[in-house]
């Protein structure tokens, strides 16, 4: 196995322990603050990051929102992850530049694994149990960078095609 095979297996254990530990640690901060939360709270926040939608406490999967939408995606994204060594590209390019796209594709999905954790079963979280504003600036920062890691992604999809092409499909 490859030094940066290893490397990248060792990331992707790391950032997927992180979004599920995020997700479990708002889970349980959200069973601990429970008996303290007044009995109408804020539970959704519009553009300017004050509380749009109020709900009862004993409505229990409005207040567990955050955590719930953070475990979808979590799932979607391990079973994007687990389908994605699997399925071929498409691409006409030799097996390197297959390998190379899938760990791309990988690095890709763990990273907004881990941004819609921390977002919601973190910061979207954090910001019920304390029954205060939510900072819109986090929000526009990790549009930003999920952003930016998809257009990293598809250059290095661009560059792995001209620099992998099968031998039979050279391009000029």
């Amino acid at each position: 196995m490859r030094k940066m095979e290893k490397l990248l297996k060792v990331f992707h254990f790391g950032v997927t322990l992180l979004a599920w530990g995020i997700l479990a640690v708002g889970f349980v901060r959200m069973l601990i603050a429970y008996p303290t939360l007044p009995k109408t709270l804020g539970i959704h926040f519009g553009p300017n990051g004050e509380f749009d939608l109020f709900d009862k406490k004993t409505e229990l999967f409005t207040l567990f929102y955050p955590c719930i939408v953070s475990l979808i995606f979590l799932v979607v994204y391990e079973v994007l992850t687990f389908a994605s060594g699997r399925v071929k590209t498409g691409l006409k390019i030799n097996e390197t530049g297959e390998r190379m796209v899938r760990e791309a594709i990988v690095i890709l999905l763990d990273g907004l694994k881990w941004i819609f954790s921390f977002f919601y079963a973190g910061v979207w979280a954090d910001c019920v149990i304390r029954q205060h504003a939510m900072n819109t600036t986090i929000g526009i920062v990790l549009v930003v960078v999920g952003f930016c890691l998809f257009v990293m992604c598809i250059a290095f999809l661009i560059a792995v095609r001209i620099k992998c092409p099968k031998q039979n499909d050279q391009l000029l």
